[in-house]
């Protein structure tokens, strides 16, 4: 009769709050830079620029009980672009690459609405050269066994980008493109 008891008071537990038992609620993933890849595109009036940016490293936290229910934090070493493409030979990188020397750009946020192609937006704040703006973009989010992998792309129109870094003046920057495969390991 006792064992048939606490079958019950686990049944009823486990109907009315189905993931308490299981919740992953405070699990952190670590970005694996491995599989990850940060690269953008610049379109300008003069050349195009594509890059990558090489060293970041990031985390993911689980902040209840549902697979949407997490915050990632991201942070960017500026010094670590890698341009490619041989259409910069020639022009003053040294000068482009010293006005983002020992500049980091972090990321913190989550997702905050589901869109109807099963994809999130996610929203939070961007730090950037001393100043925070609140941003929002959309991604997908792959759960893939202990992986969850988040990509998306983001674009800046050329004004906002020369405003941060005036340098960029020089290749009348219209739009920059950045996309982002970022993966997260338990």
């Amino acid at each position: 009769m006792t064992n048939i008891r606490s079958l019950l008071v686990i049944a009823i537990t486990l109907f009315f709050h189905p993931l308490t038992a299981f919740s992953q609620e405070g699990i952190r993933y670590m970005l694996i830079r491995d599989d990850s890849d940060i690269h953008f595109e610049i379109s300008s009036a003069m050349i195009p620029i594509e890059g990558k940016i090489q060293n970041y490293s990031g985390r993911l936290t689980r902040t209840g009980k549902y697979p949407n229910q997490f915050e990632i934090s991201l942070e960017c070493q500026l010094s670590s672009i890698k341009l490619t493409g041989k259409q910069l030979e020639g022009l003053p990188v040294d000068q482009l690459m010293s006005s983002v020397k020992n500049s980091s750009v972090s990321f913190e946020g989550k997702p905050i609405k589901l869109k109807s192609d099963g994809s999130y937006v996610f929203g939070g704040i961007l730090k950037a050269r001393g100043k925070n703006y609140d941003v929002s973009f959309p991604a997908k989010v792959i759960e893939n066994g202990n992986d969850i992998i988040i990509q998306g792309s983001v674009t800046s129109d050329g004004e906002a980008l020369t405003e941060q870094y005036p340098v960029l003046m020089m290749f009348q920057v219209q739009r920059a493109t950045a996309t982002a495969k970022f993966t997260f390991r338990k």
